[in-house]
């Protein structure tokens, strides 16, 4: 049973992984060229502007994305499928006009709130009209995501991402636009694949229309709202606070840090939800369901905890060969991002529960209390320590959103979940990445070296803390035998 969810997570996951991965592959590949190009208050101006658009998708999105990949479940019938996710688009397209009227004329004032000035109004015309574009095309990769074609989804993913890119280079390189240019680019590939996508999801799904699949989902999607409010705050308000507190220049550096650290969750946690949010409803309901989300979950964070020490190991030497001085220091608050981000990993199974019984106002607790400690933390620490206290912040609000997740979610449907095993990897990686920083070698490669000898000592200190069950280390030691027998020399024959 188990083997059987594994292959099928671990195929679709791999489909999307790959998405992602070119994706952040080719965002990595840009890092050099973003940070010549554009001053780090440049890059200031930008993260504010990307959370802007991001906090105003959040509350006009009314959670119907994650609506239609719930509520496609409920019916087995193809036509009641159909309905549920072109009422949802419908909807969407009415609302989203309606914002985009909304909020244009209100651009000088949103500039002068987060900048100061008016003069970014034009920047905000254009990130409304993206930000609506997006979130239309959202709803039609829900429904591709819903019938679990990954290959599809992936398709359409990086179709926007080579689109965006080719432009981003135009915009910046010939036509020296520098911000303006990275606006624009997004506004044309949004706007291509919102047209894309919603004339072939109305296409296939036809042009239904049925109020009262469409007010469940708005009541099951509506708590989602303030559940991704909190989330905003908890990833991304400290950049307000070290506007304001610190300036323009350290918001980029910090933002950059922050893309490193959340490396592993990019790669490795978001290609897992893509399928995993689909699919957990069907795993939940097997006879031994429960036991296969706990045990799900302990393999998920060890492959998560593993890329995360990799990157915070070696995320100095990267920072420095890719980016200008400038921007060294973000290197500082990468191992603590990283670390936050498995906790968030870790909330992700926590929350199962609460979704498949459809209480997501709990989960909407469990973010707000979250997100509420976090604003006194980022008052405190931002101000004294400006980058590094926003890192800080950042990791203990992850903390405390993992176990008030967890807690309303046992309470209303509990899950046998294996804390002795997660407690045992969080203290193998903090140890191993300890005894890293330790190294005496200041010259690249031997520094490199013992890194790279403390990464694999991982499997050791896992075993010696008693990780691994028996029948793991069965399955493991049977794994070794065919790869030794697979990559064996062979002898010639005399």
């Amino acid at each position: 049973m188990m083997s059987e969810v594994l292959k099928k997570i671990g195929k679709h996951s791999l489909v999307y992984g790959a998405g992602t991965m070119i994706g952040r592959l080719i965002g990595f590949l840009m890092v050099p060229f973003y940070t010549h190009f554009l001053a780090p208050a440049d890059y200031g101006v930008l993260e504010l502007l990307d959370l802007t658009s991001f906090f105003l998708s959040t509350v006009v999105g009314l959670g119907l994305s994650g609506s239609i990949v719930r509520f496609f479940y409920d019916y087995q019938d193809e036509r009641q499928r159909h309905e549920v996710v072109s009422s949802a688009m419908f909807f969407g397209i009415a609302v989203l006009g309606g914002v985009y009227l909304v909020l244009q004329p209100l651009c000088p004032v949103l500039s002068e709130s987060l900048f100061a000035t008016p003069a970014y109004g034009s920047f905000f015309h254009i990130i409304i009209a993206s930000l609506c574009f997006d979130t239309l095309a959202e709803l039609g990769i829900s429904y591709i995501r819903a019938k679990q074609q990954s290959m599809t989804a992936t398709g359409f993913t990086l179709a926007r991402l080579f689109m965006s890119l080719a432009l981003n280079i135009y915009f910046i390189v010939a036509l020296q636009l520098g911000v303006l240019g990275i606006l624009y680019s997004s506004l044309v590939s949004s706007g291509t694949m919102a047209v894309v996508l919603t004339i072939n999801t109305l296409r296939e799904v036809g042009w239904g229309f049925s109020r009262a699949k469409l007010g469940a989902m708005i009541r099951y999607g509506l708590p989602l709202i303030p559940v991704s409010l909190g989330m905003f705050v908890l990833n991304f308000s400290d950049r307000f606070f070290l506007q304001h507190y610190a300036n323009l220049t350290e918001v980029g550096i910090y933002s950059l840090g922050y893309k490193f650290g959340m490396a592993s969750g990019v790669l490795i946690t978001s290609p897992f939800l893509l399928f995993w949010g689909a699919y957990a409803y069907e795993v939940v309901e097997r006879p031994d369901g429960r036991r296969l989300v706990a045990r799900l979950q302990v393999y998920f964070t060890t492959v998560l905890l593993a890329s995360t020490l990799a990157i915070s190991m070696f995320a100095e030497p990267l920072v420095r060969v890719m980016c200008p001085p400038d921007y060294w220091r973000a290197a500082h608050v990468i191992p603590i991002v990283g670390l936050a981000y498995v906790l968030v990993g870790l909330s992700y199974f926590f929350r199962v529960g609460l979704q498949y019984t459809k209480q997501t106002k709990y989960l909407g607790y469990a973010v707000g209390a979250s997100a509420l400690l976090n604003v006194p933390l980022n008052f405190l620490l931002i101000p004294r320590f400006h980058a590094m206290g926003a890192a800080w912040a950042t990791l203990l609000s992850f903390a405390a959103l993992s176990l008030a997740t967890c807690r309303v979610a046992q309470q209303n449907y509990a899950i046998p979940f294996e804390y002795a095993r997660l407690a045992k990897l969080l203290v193998a990686g903090v140890i191993l990445f300890g005894v890293s920083r330790l190294s005496p070698m200041t010259s690249l490669v031997p520094s490199l070296l013992f890194d790279s000898v403390c990464l694999m000592t991982l499997p050791v200190l896992l075993h010696g803390l008693r990780f691994f069950e028996d029948h793991e280390l069965d399955r493991m030691r049977a794994l070794t035998v065919v790869l030794a027998r697979r990559f064996r020399p062979i002898r010639e024959v005399p």
